[in-house]
C-alpha cells in the first residue's frame, strides 16, 4: 500500500498529460472548418439540370459574399491523400487568405509566393505552391486551404454543404437572403458536430477528481502507518508544515523526475509540438504536484487533529477510528464511482446515437461512390461513354448495385398512403438491386410455385416480390406495362419476369435510411444504358450523392489503388472531365470524424472504467485490512476457539453490504434529483454489490493467522 502511495500521481501525470496533449490536438483541429473570431452558418447547393451555367452561379454566390462582407468555405476530400481535406476560401487573393489563417493558426512560412495555386496545408506537400505549413500537433489531419477559385480551375465538387464565416448577422442574415432570391429556393441547411472536445474535457476532469480523491485516502493510510515518525517530529516541536515537507519530500523529488520525463518524452516522440504546448502541460502537471503536497498536508492534519501525541506513540485506538472514517470515505467514494458510472453511460448512449449512422454502416466503409460529377460537361449527355465505363468497372472490380428511394423523407402519413394504394393496384414503388447484391445479402429466390431458383439463371431484368405480396404481382405486371418499351429498347428479348423471396428485413445501404420491411425489388442486369438522372429507370453510376447505386469495393482497402484502377477505366472511356478530384468518396472518408468519436469513445471509456475500477478495489482491500487491524485481538481469540471464518468476519460482511446499500440509495437520490437516472443504475449498483463481496471474501480468504500474532506483538503495521 505504501508503494500505491507514489505510483498514482506517477499515474496521474502520464495519464493527465495524455489526455491534455489529446485535447488540445482536438480543439485546435475543430479550428479547421470553424474559425476563431468568426460565426459560422451552412446552406447547401444541390446540383439541377436545369440550373443553367451552375459555374457561373457559383461565382455569382461569390460575389455576393463579398458584397455581404462574409466568407464562404467549401471543403472536399482529397483524394490524393488519404483523409486529406481540401478547403477553397471565397476571397481574391493570397494575401487576404494568409491574414485570415494567420488569426487562427501558427503558419510556418515556406516562400512568397502570390501565385493564386498557392495554399497553406497542415502538412508538407513537397511542392512550390506551398506558401505556409500550418502546425499540427500530431501531425494527424491533413488539410490543405486554396482559394475557391482553385476548385473551380480543378474541376472540383462544387455542389454540397458550404460554410458561411460572419461577425455580424446582420451581414449574415443579407447574404442567405440575396443567394435564395437568386437560386429561387431556400439555401440554409444545418451542420452538426460531434463534441468529442466535450467529451475528452469531461474525461479530464473526471479522472482528476477521482485520482485525488483516491490519493488522498492512500495518503492518509500511509500516514497512519507512519503515526509514530509523526509524533516523534511532533515531540521535537516541529509544526505542520515542517512534519509534511520531511514527509513527501522525497516523493515530490520523484514526482518531480517523473515530471521532466513526461515533458522530454513528449518532446521527442510528438511530432509538432511547441513551446506553448509544454507550458500548458507543464501548468497542469504543476497542478498536480500541488494537489499532491495539498493532500499530504490534510493528512498530516487528519492524524494529527483527532490524537494525543501519546495516543499517536502507541498506535491506541488509531487503526480502528481510521477505518471508521475510512468507510465515510468509501461510502462516498461508491457514490461518486455509481454517478459517475450512470452519468457517464448517458453520455456514452447520447454520443453512441449520434453515431449511430456510421454504427450501422460499417459495412459500408471500404466501398467507395462516384458521388458526384463536374457540372456542364458534354460528356454528362454521352451515355454509350457512361455505359462503357460502367462495364469496365461492373466486369473487373468488386461491386454491387442498391439504389433505393430516399425513404427517410416519408411520413407516417405517406407510408399509409403507399400501403392503401399498392393494395387497390393504384400505385407501386419499387428499388433497383443486381445479382451481386442478393448474393451479398443471401436472399433466397423462389419461383412463384415457391420452388428455389439458382439466380444464375435467370438472364434478363426481373421483378422480386416478397411473398406476402405474390397475389399483387399481376396487378402490378398490369399496372408496370408501360416500361417493357422501355426495357425492350436495351433487350428485344426482354419478358416480364417475376420471382419471390422470404419476407425479411431489406439492408438499403443508405445513411439516414438504413432497413426497409420486404419492398418490390427490381433485379438489374446489363442491358440498361441509359443513366438514373436521365431517365430514372436508367442505372445509378454517379451523381446521386450517398445514396449513388452503383457501390464500387476498394481494391486491398487502398483508396489510392482502387482510384488509379478507376482512372484508367475513366480515361479508356473517355469520360476525365466529367469526374474531379472529389467525385469518388469512400463512406469511409464520410465517416471519418465518427470513426476518430467512436474510437475515442471506446479507448477513453475503457481506460477510464479499467482505472477507477482498479482503484476502487483497492481501497476496498485496505479498508478491510483496516477493519481487521481494528478487531484483531477478537479475531485472534475467535481464532483460536476455533471459530469459522464466517462466524468471525460476520460483522465485516454486513458492514461492507451496510455501507454499499447506503451509498447506492443516496446516488439514487442524487440522480433522481438532478434527473440522470436510467436503466444502467441498477445493473451497475448489482455490480458493485457482487464486487464488494468478492474483494471482502478475497480479502479474508487471503489473510494469515501469523500476521495476527505479529500485529499483536506490534511487528507490523501495514
Amino acid at each position: 500500500m505504501k508503494k500505491m502511495t507514489k505510483i498514482i500521481p506517477i499515474i496521474m501525470i502520464v495519464l493527465l498529460t495524455a489526455l491534455t496533449l489529446i485535447y488540445i490536438d482536438f480543439k485546435e483541429a475543430n479550428v479547421y472548418l470553424n474559425f476563431k473570431q468568426f460565426d459560422r452558418g451552412t446552406m447547401s447547393i444541390e446540383y439541377n439540370n436545369d440550373n443553367g451555367n451552375f459555374i457561373n452561379n457559383v461565382k455569382e454566390i461569390q460575389s455576393i459574399a463579398k458584397k455581404n462582407n462574409v466568407i464562404l468555405a467549401k471543403s472536399n476530400i482529397d483524394n490524393k491523400k488519404e483523409n486529406g481535406v481540401n478547403v477553397y476560401i471565397s476571397l481574391e487573393t493570397i494575401n487576404e487568405m494568409c491574414e485570415l489563417l494567420n488569426k487562427n493558426f501558427k503558419i510556418k512560412k515556406l516562400n512568397d509566393s502570390k501565385n493564386k495555386t498557392g495554399f497553406i496545408s497542415t502538412y508538407n506537400n513537397d511542392t512550390n505552391n506551398q506558401i505556409g505549413l500550418i502546425n499540427d500537433l500530431f501531425g494527424d489531419h491533413y488539410y490543405s486551404y486554396y482559394l475557391m477559385d482553385e476548385m473551380i480551375e480543378k474541376n472540383d465538387n462544387m455542389f454540397g454543404e458550404y460554410f458561411i464565416f460572419y461577425t455580424n448577422f446582420q451581414d449574415y442574415s443579407n447574404f442567405m437572403n440575396d443567394v435564395n432570391n437568386f437560386m429561387g429556393v431556400d439555401m440554409r441547411s444545418t451542420s452538426l458536430s460531434n463534441g468529442v472536445q466535450g467529451y475528452i474535457g469531461i474525461l479530464i476532469i473526471g479522472s482528476a477528481i477521482f485520482l485525488f480523491l483516491f490519493y488522498l485516502i492512500f495518503q492518509v493510510y500511509e500516514y497512519n502507518n507512519d503515526s509514530k515518525k509523526i509524533g516523534c517530529m511532533r515531540l521535537l516541536g516541529f509544526d505542520m508544515q515542517k512534519i509534511n515537507k520531511n514527509m513527501i519530500i522525497r516523493k515530490l523529488k520523484i514526482y518531480c523526475i517523473s515530471l521532466i520525463l513526461t515533458l522530454l518524452l513528449a518532446i521527442v516522440f510528438i511530432k509538432n509540438i511547441t513551446f506553448y504546448h509544454l507550458i500548458l502541460l507543464l501548468g497542469v502537471d504543476f497542478i498536480i504536484i500541488l494537489v499532491t503536497y495539498l493532500i499530504s498536508l490534510l493528512s498530516c492534519i487528519i492524524i494529527n487533529k483527532n490524537y494525543q501525541i501519546t495516543n499517536i506513540l502507541k498506535m491506541q485506538n488509531i487503526t480502528l477510528k481510521i477505518s471508521k472514517v475510512s468507510y465515510i470515505f468509501k461510502t462516498l467514494m461508491t457514490m461518486m464511482l455509481l454517478c459517475f458510472f450512470v452519468i457517464t453511460f448517458k453520455s456514452v448512449l447520447n454520443l453512441s446515437d449520434k453515431l449511430k449512422s456510421y454504427n450501422e454502416s460499417k459495412n459500408l466503409l471500404n466501398y467507395g461512390i462516384f458521388q458526384s460529377y463536374v457540372a456542364n460537361q458534354p460528356e454528362a449527355y454521352d451515355y454509350n461513354k457512361q455505359y462503357n465505363l460502367y462495364l469496365n468497372i461492373i466486369n473487373n472490380m468488386e461491386t454491387f448495385y442498391a439504389q433505393f428511394n430516399d425513404y427517410s423523407q416519408y411520413t407516417t402519413t405517406d407510408w399509409k398512403n403507399i400501403k392503401s394504394d399498392e393494395k387497390n393496384g393504384k400505385f407501386y414503388i419499387y428499388d433497383s438491386i443486381d445479382k451481386n447484391y442478393i448474393k451479398k445479402e443471401n436472399i433466397k429466390i423462389y419461383d412463384l410455385d415457391n420452388n428455389e431458383v439458382d439466380i444464375n439463371s435467370i438472364q434478363n431484368i426481373f421483378f422480386l416480390f416478397p411473398k406476402s405480396k405474390k397475389n399483387q404481382i399481376d396487378v402490378f405486371e398490369k399496372f408496370n406495362s408501360d416500361t417493357d418499351e422501355y426495357y425492350l429498347k436495351f433487350n428485344s428479348k426482354y419478358t416480364f419476369n417475376a420471382y419471390l423471396y422470404d419476407d425479411q428485413k431489406i439492408d438499403t445501404y443508405q445513411i439516414n435510411y438504413k432497413y426497409i420491411e420486404s419492398p418490390i425489388l427490381r433485379v438489374i442486369d446489363t442491358s440498361l444504358k441509359k443513366p438514373y438522372f436521365a431517365d430514372g429507370l436508367g442505372i445509378s453510376l454517379f451523381g446521386n450523392g450517398l445514396i449513388t447505386g452503383l457501390k464500387i469495393k476498394l481494391i486491398d482497402d487502398d483508396k489510392e489503388k482502387t482510384m488509379e484502377t478507376l482512372s484508367e477505366y475513366i480515361d479508356k472511356s473517355e469520360m476525365t472531365n466529367l469526374f474531379g478530384a472529389s467525385s469518388f468518396i469512400t463512406y469511409n472518408d464520410y465517416f471519418n470524424d465518427e470513426i476518430i468519436a467512436s474510437e475515442l469513445l471506446v479507448l477513453f471509456s475503457s481506460l477510464a472504467i479499467v482505472l477507477i475500477l482498479g482503484v476502487y478495489i483497492l481501497i476496498s482491500l485496505q479498508l478491510i485490512k483496516l477493519f481487521i487491524k481494528g478487531k484483531k485481538k477478537d479475531i485472534l481469540v475467535k481464532k483460536l476457539l476455533g471459530f469459522d471464518n464466517n462466524i468471525i468476519f460476520e460483522k465485516l460482511y454486513r458492514k461492507n453490504l451496510n455501507n454499499t446499500i447506503l451509498s447506492i440509495i443516496l446516488s439514487f437520490i442524487i440522480l433522481i434529483i438532478f434527473k440522470q437516472i436510467n436503466i444502467s443504475f441498477g445493473i451497475i449498483a448489482l455490480v458493485l454489490l457482487i464486487l464488494d463481496f468478492i474483494t471482502t471474501l478475497i480479502s479474508i480468504k487471503s489473510m494469515k493467522l501469523s500476521s495476527i500474532y505479529l500485529d499483536l506483538k506490534g511487528g507490523t503495521y501495514d
